[in-house]
């Protein structure tokens, strides 16, 4: 199951990127072509930096993860995502430097230079602080960050229709080592039409706040679920993108 699931998964978020980066758009034609066209640089290469991720493709998110980090040295998801590749390929030391460098430009923010809010400034810091082994203070992180969207996002009758702030919630909860939780919460999504935004087909299955649920079956059969409908452009970004 996981494995088809993860080749499904693939291909839809490959699928995409053909979109963003190679097909001919023509705006009043593809309601779209408007909205992919504001896709900033470095929005633009951390998107291509999941894609390679996504797919296996190691070498060439290497590459990216160098080229963004040279370009932007002091932004969050660079560092976020440079740690990440280092990590992938076994670069312990490069790894630890990284999230060292994370975990310093984090250190007190509450928001950072109006392109990351003060929850996205949070979410990596905790993992700034998971990456250098201080898994308590990561999951405390991961469960108060949590706490504060759950607490947010509840309507007059305490529920939260939100499909991506679900989907958000088990990435936290699972980050906490809440995974029961952080099933519920994926599984809602799911239900609630959650498959990723235009921009994010696919990554639920390599989305690394999502990996501790990966040994969990049912996990893989809700996405397989969900994949096996046309859920549109719903849904919201990742938990950490800015």
């Amino acid at each position: 199951m996981r494995h088809v699931v993860w080749c499904a998964a693939t291909l839809s978020l490959g699928s995409f990127f053909y979109v963003l980066t190679l097909e001919p758009m023509d705006e009043t034609q593809n309601p779209r072509a408007a909205a992919l066209g504001r896709v900033t640089p470095r929005s633009a290469k951390i998107l291509h930096v999941r894609r390679s991720l996504a797919m296996g493709q190691i070498v060439a998110a290497e590459r990216q993860t160098l080229e963004l980090r040279q370009q932007h040295p002091e932004d969050l998801a660079a560092v976020f995502y440079r740690a990440m590749v280092m990590e992938e390929l076994g670069r312990g030391d490069e790894a630890r430097s990284n999230w060292r460098v994370l975990a310093l430009l984090t250190r007190g923010l509450d928001s950072w230079q109006q392109r990351y809010s003060r929850e996205q400034v949070v979410y990596y810091r905790a993992w700034a602080v998971t990456g250098l082994g201080r898994l308590d203070e990561g999951q405390g992180e991961f469960e108060r960050l949590a706490d504060r969207l759950e607490a947010q996002s509840r309507d007059e009758q305490g529920l939260i229709a939100s499909s991506g702030v679900h989907y958000n919630l088990a990435c936290y909860r699972s980050m906490a080592g809440q995974l029961e939780a952080a099933m519920a919460h994926w599984e809602r999504a799911v239900e609630l039409g959650y498959m990723g935004s235009v921009d994010e087909q696919g990554w639920w299955a390599v989305d690394p706040d999502l990996e501790p649920l990966h040994d969990i079956e049912r996990f893989w059969e809700i996405g397989s679920m969900g994949m096996g409908r046309d859920t549109g452009m719903r849904g919201v970004t990742g938990a950490g993108e800015g």
